[in-house]
């Protein structure tokens, strides 16, 4: 029996002598839930970080009390949770801070961990595929790891709470074939996480324009947005209900003046950073 395995058994409150217990209340809602670690399980959650895979466990999600979810239309057969349809899936991976993995501070306090489904991809397309490993899909990415026979890729639009119990009767499989490329996929979950709301028209309108502005400068080859290092937007007021948006472009070079209107109409402020004039 593996070390892991021995561990498992013996994760219950009380496990190095009772439940950890504190006086505070913003930790009340898990008292009698966190365990005091054993040697053994903190060295068994020392082997996991975030970007890890395991296999599937299994996983519902909760909805009202009606016996249909009027969401996704599967049945509740227990009263508000929802199990998984169909087959689970094969592996989740750890979108968890590897941090708060283990089963030193200031993971210790907490016994889960959240996890997201993983899904076959092998039929993607090597457009697709670049799409899933660079960045540009918020909600699913692709995974590299060395002993993954296949192509995979995470759903993010679904994630469940794991007992660290889970982690203690398997060794993870790694996602991602660097450690680099491990860290970028914390830091995608922080931007998706972390990117703000915006109105209707900065997406539906002034994103169009700055993008037919770039496909019309390929076009005639003028070479003016190889001259730009970022386009940010300032926003006066509630990001959802802005009273002015202007754009803002930050560039390598001054630009020529036929070069600063490209959006029309739309409200522009031009600085140039060998200029030094940057917000």
């Amino acid at each position: 029996m593996s070390r892991a395995v021995g561990a498992a058994r013996s994760l219950q409150p009380g496990s190095t002598g009772r439940p950890v217990v504190s006086s505070r209340p913003d930790l009340a809602l898990l008292e009698g839930l966190v365990p005091g670690w054993s040697a053994e399980q903190i060295a068994a959650l020392d082997q996991w970080r975030q970007g890890d895979l395991l296999p599937c466990p299994p996983v519902a999600w909760s909805t009202t009390a009606a016996s249909v979810d009027p969401v996704t239309g599967q049945p509740t057969p227990s009263g508000g949770i929802v199990p998984w349809p169909g087959e689970l899936p094969k592996y989740v991976i750890i979108t968890t801070q590897t941090c708060d993995i283990g089963g030193k501070p200031p993971g210790a306090r907490q016994p889960f961990v959240q996890v997201s489904p993983v899904v076959k991809v092998a039929d993607a397309t090597k457009e697709h595929w670049r799409e899933l490993t660079t960045g540009i899909l918020a909600d699913r990415v692709g995974l590299t790891g060395k002993t993954l026979r296949t192509k995979w890729a995470v759903d993010l639009r679904i994630g469940f709470p794991l007992s660290k119990a889970a982690l203690l009767e398997v060794s993870p499989t790694r996602g991602f074939a660097s450690a680099a490329e491990a860290v970028e996929f914390g830091e995608h979950l922080a931007r998706r996480a972390g990117r703000p709301a915006l109105h209707d028209f900065l997406i539906d309108v002034v994103r169009v324009e700055i993008d037919s502005a770039i496909r019309a400068s390929l076009k005639k080859d003028t070479g003016w947005w190889s001259k730009v290092d970022e386009v940010r937007l300032l926003i006066e007021g509630d990001v959802l209900e802005p009273r002015k948006v202007s754009i803002l472009v930050l560039t390598k070079s001054v630009l020529q003046p036929e070069e600063h209107d490209r959006w029309g109409r739309s409200p522009v402020e031009w600085w140039g950073l060998r200029t030094g004039v940057v917000a």
